[in-house]
């Protein structure tokens, strides 16, 4: 795979990894500035509806969490991959909702059980593997009939769906997992609000959240549910710097974490900041970005609700890109280099045990687009995909294990359209 063959791939990619990735690799190449926060995802969900539903699904978010959430839990670490998808109409309601379908496949990570799993979801909808669940929504017109979550247990097998109306952003899986976040749009007001849902018992207890009298649209930033809250990113409540909310799941509560960046109102000249966790909550990485050649764009983590320590500095016109962070704290990350003229090289690197190593490729492959925002192993290290480096991309896709020192190790063949996620 050349590397205008990964950069193609890359842009393909959706959230979770921060708003503006792809964006931000091609501005880095040409120093112009980082794109502002996205809009409302309420536009999002209905113009889903419209997109073509083969891109729609192949550009699945990879959100990875672990441990049993579902009905029957899986025993051991199982990869999960996306084998196939099929765009259509299903008529599932009165009247009819446009659906997408797709086949999903799970194999142990030493590849020594497969099983086979379909499910039908709303297109231009952005399932997520949460536990052993994958959670998608039901319905592309968020207040239409039968909208909601549609819920498959990769446990028992069996699929259900959970009743919620006025739907306006992604799904945020907490970190037990057995619940999601939801940002909603309350009719006929329009204010913000969040609902927590239960997976198990499919209750939910309706949030508020707000900074000061302002209701937080915790749709509009790629938020994170870490153990100490859900962390909401976004432009900072009227003020041009960027925040760090941290919202109580329990309580709706808002407080602010960080606040960071300034400039004139009106100027697009701001730091962004995007956190991610691992997949038990417990551990936190931290990236800077700024269009400020001043700015040094850095890596931090550490415990969550803790104090955060650098651990990487890019160079003047690199990008540092989140991948992943595991239970014992080791951050796996891209750098984004450019050169002169020339077009962005893409460097892999893990953070661990007090010093940053460089993953070693083995010879006559390359990664494919990253994969997953916390693509942690059961045990240790991280999984990511790789395809053989040829010109014509000949070959079987692999995927591999990543130490936490960066080493490289085989797992098994690559299944599909490529891997959705990892459970525990």
């Amino acid at each position: 795979m050349t590397t205008d063959d990964l950069h193609e791939r890359l842009r393909h990619l959706h959230a979770p990894l921060p708003a503006g990735l792809i964006a931000r690799a091609q501005l880095a190449a040409t120093a112009q500035v980082p794109p502002p926060i996205p809009p409302s995802h309420r536009r999002r969900i209905l113009e889903g509806l419209l997109a073509a539903a083969l891109a729609a699904a192949i550009a699945l978010p990879l959100y990875l969490t672990h441990s049993g959430g579902g009905t029957a839990s899986t025993s051991g670490g199982e990869l999960v991959f996306l084998t196939s998808t099929l765009p259509g109409s299903i008529t599932s309601a009165t009247p009819p909702s446009t659906k997408c379908s797709s086949r999903f496949e799970t194999t142990s990570v030493g590849g020594s059980m497969s099983r086979s799993f379909a499910m039908d979801y709303a297109c231009g909808s952005t399932p997520k593997l949460v536990g052993d669940l994958i959670v998608a929504l039901t319905a592309a017109d968020p207040n239409g009939p039968g909208a909601g979550l549609e819920v498959l247990d990769l446990g028992s097998g069996t699929e259900r769906e959970l009743p919620l109306e006025g739907i306006d952003g992604g799904i945020i899986p907490s970190p037990d997992p057995t619940q999601v976040a939801v940002p909603i749009i309350l009719a006929p007001t329009e204010i913000p609000a969040l609902d927590i849902v239960d997976l198990v018992t499919g209750s939910v207890v309706r949030l508020q959240p707000r900074v000061g009298a302002t209701p937080l649209n915790v749709g509009e930033s790629a938020p994170a549910w870490l153990s100490d809250g859900i962390h909401s990113v976004q432009r900072c409540v009227n003020s041009q710097s960027t925040c760090d909310y941290l919202v109580s799941p329990a309580t709706g509560t808002v407080r602010t974490l960080l606040q960071v960046g300034s400039g004139p109102a009106g100027s697009s000249s701001y730091v962004q900041v995007f956190d991610s966790g691992s997949p038990d909550g417990t551990q936190e990485a931290r990236y800077y970005f700024s269009d400020n050649s001043d700015f040094v764009q850095t890596v931090s983590a550490g415990p969550t609700d803790g104090t955060l320590r650098t651990v990487y500095r890019a160079p003047a016109g690199d990008t540092p890109e989140p991948l992943g962070v595991a239970n014992d704290g080791s951050v796996l990350f891209q750098v984004i280099s450019t050169e002169p003229n020339g077009p962005p090289a893409y460097l892999t690197y893990v953070a661990s045990r007090g010093g940053v190593y460089p993953v070693n490729v083995p010879a006559g492959l390359a990664f494919s687009a990253p994969t997953a925002s916390s693509p942690a192993l059961p045990g240790g290290g991280f999984a990511l995909e790789m395809s053989p480096d040829t010109a014509g991309g000949a070959g079987e896709e692999q995927v591999v294990r990543i130490s936490d020192t960066g080493s490289v190790t085989m797992i098994q063949p690559s299944a599909g359209i490529g891997l959705f996620g990892i459970t525990d």
